[in-house]
């Protein structure tokens, strides 16, 4: 994927992904399509996977959840800023 490689490693990546953002940017791992990921999620959903369970395998399904962007951006440093408090 060519989202967040910078050319240096001198930049810096923040990033911030609040309430279901990331549900915007769906990247499933190589070996599944779009399709492919929605449909596992789906079929979880139907037979009673709670949001942690449905969290574990979307994290697992996916380049960009759970670090991966991170790990995908290669910046010299990655600060993430996450929160949904009302201020």
């Amino acid at each position: 994927i060519k989202i967040g490689r910078p050319r240096r490693t001198k930049y810096v990546l923040f990033s911030s992904t609040v309430g279901g953002g990331s549900a915007l940017l769906p990247l499933p791992i190589d070996a599944l399509s779009l399709d492919e990921k929605c449909r596992v999620i789906k079929l979880l959903q139907s037979k009673g996977a709670n949001i942690q369970e449905l969290n574990t395998v979307r994290q697992s399904i996916s380049q960009l959840k759970n670090g991966g962007l991170v790990r995908t951006a290669k910046a010299h440093h990655v600060t993430g800023v996450s929160s949904e408090c009302a201020i």
